[in-house]
């Protein structure tokens, strides 16, 4: 069965991108750096102010918003730019892991200095895929707030989930196109469908590997926690799986854009 046999193939796919992170260990670098500087910002929040894990978690994730509170309007224009620079940090750091690693399948000169370089050229395309981002976020939050009141009702809660869905399959392939195609970015998100549904079945097969190593990961976090092991220790362990987890994503996405760019 066709289906079947892709499948497969993504599973290959899934299996030679933990193994390339494995051999090149700075690919991490693009995720982990911004993890690491938001884990020490967290670490000296929780020791300057004293809180409890709890109310930390909850200073940090909405330190901003309540920054923003006492401007009015100027919340929500804030609020937008501060989600937009860390959006445009994350896209940028996308792109030059995306540019890194296909040096790296290609066997051409590779270095994070030399793909960050590459990648500054495209940084117009960039922002302006990260505003539309920002702008995806925002609305995607609304309908969060708007069928929140109604979670009780599984029809209801099935919504948001539905809008990431509808967003988020189809665009997979625009960081790998941003990364690797000098074409206007209006083409390129034209082209991500098409890649999508092209390479759907590898693609199930490549996140599957994902899936379950993360969760086998979570195994140890859910002993800490019931141990109760101090917040900080299992915060950052979280976003250590998680961008292990988003770098193998960026890695596979990269091959099965190769892949569907150059058919065998």
């Amino acid at each position: 069965m066709e289906s079947a046999r892709r499948f497969q193939t993504g599973l290959t796919v899934g299996l030679k991108s933990f193994d390339l992170l494995w051999k090149h260990k700075k690919l991490i670098f693009y995720f982990g750096a911004p993890m690491l500087a938001g884990v020490i910002a967290k670490l000296f929040i929780h020791n300057f102010f004293f809180f409890s894990p709890s109310d930390t978690t909850l200073f940090v994730q909405g330190m901003v918003s309540r920054m923003w509170e006492t401007y009015g309007w100027a919340k929500h224009i804030g609020v937008f730019l501060t989600k937009l620079i860390l959006l445009l940090v994350v896209t940028f750091a996308a792109v030059a892991l995306t540019h890194h690693t296909f040096a790296i399948i290609k066997k051409r000169k590779s270095g994070i200095r030399r793909s960050i370089k590459a990648c500054i050229p495209k940084l117009d395309r960039i922002a302006l895929w990260t505003v539309i981002l920002t702008l995806v976020y925002f609305l995607i939050h609304h309908i969060d707030m708007f069928f929140l009141p109604m979670y009780h009702n599984w029809m209801a809660a099935i919504v948001p989930i539905f809008a990431r869905i509808v967003w988020w399959i189809p665009m997979l392939f625009v960081i790998p196109a941003l990364a690797l195609d000098e074409k206007p970015l209006s083409e390129l998100i034209k082209k991500s469908p098409q890649i999508t549904k092209k390479m759907f079945y590898e693609y199930l097969g490549a996140i599957f590997w994902i899936g379950l190593i993360g969760l086998l990961a979570f195994i140890p976090i859910w002993l800490f926690l019931m141990n109760k092991a101090p917040f900080i220790v299992v915060h950052a362990l979280v976003q250590l799986i998680f961008y292990v987890c988003a770098t193998v994503h960026a890695i596979l996405k990269t091959i099965l854009y190769q892949q569907y760019a150059e058919p065998n």
